[in-house]
């Protein structure tokens, strides 16, 4: 099934060339599809971690690359399965940071609505009952792994935050979701805002939006439609 959706992908995105679609040695990197908030840039990827047999740069890393500003790029791949390999992030323009938790190299993981932003996730909790978290630095030196899957299990959809660093002091805030298979880790989207020092909103997948002012007016108004109509009929 996997195989199947990941043949579909890269032909769709690769004869369609739109917005956010970038071929990377030789990586089709995700499609734009939606703005979630203002600013906010979603990519579709939906596509496994490459597996490389070494733990350094490759041509067959997974690259997801921003297509306001090549600038931020990440390159991920994977040195085994998800028990037994190690699952890597970095940045080869060395400008990326993620929140861990308890100062460790391993990202932090949210599974419900968040908000990323300077704060780091000051004393909230993430998944796995984690409340220590900190921007890390994602360097391109790999001498860290940088593990996903260490608070999930198979199954679990999930997401960790980034921003990346432009132009010494403009900063850029997003998130990663990706999902736990049998086959390893899953990107199955991204975001990042394109207006400097706004926090990233991430909503998980499927979940559904609550009406803001504007949405409950319309649902008032129909609703009352409804009772005239029935009124009437009446």
């Amino acid at each position: 099934m996997m195989n199947s959706k990941l043949s579909e992908y890269v032909k769709s995105a690769a004869s369609c060339p739109i917005e956010g679609a970038l071929a990377v040695a030789g990586v089709t990197v995700a499609a734009f599809t939606s703005g979630a908030a203002a600013d906010l840039k979603i990519w579709s990827v939906g596509q496994l971690i490459a597996s490389n047999s070494t733990s350094g740069p490759s041509a067959a890393d997974t690259i997801l690359t921003a297509s306001f500003n090549t600038q931020m790029q990440i390159n991920f791949f994977r040195t085994g399965s998800f028990n037994s390999g190690d699952q890597v992030f970095w940045s080869p323009n060395n400008n990326l940071k993620f929140i861990d938790y308890t100062n460790s190299n391993d990202p932090a993981m949210w599974t419900g609505t968040q908000t990323f932003d300077g704060n780091g996730q000051a004393g909230l909790t993430s998944f796995g009952g984690e409340t220590v978290h900190q921007w890390d630095t994602a360097a391109n030196s790999h001498t860290t792994s940088q593990d996903m899957q260490n608070k999930l299990t198979i199954g679990d959809q999930a997401a960790f935050a980034i921003r990346f660093d432009v132009n010494a002091g403009d900063l850029y805030y997003g998130w990663v979701e990706v999902t736990a298979t049998v086959s390893g880790i899953v990107i199955d989207r991204w975001a990042l805002q394109d207006s400097i020092g706004v926090g990233a909103v991430y909503t998980p997948a499927g979940s559904t939006a609550v009406p803001g002012l504007g949405g409950l007016a319309a649902l008032a108004m129909g609703a009352g439609g409804i009772r005239r109509k029935r009124q009437r009929v009446a």
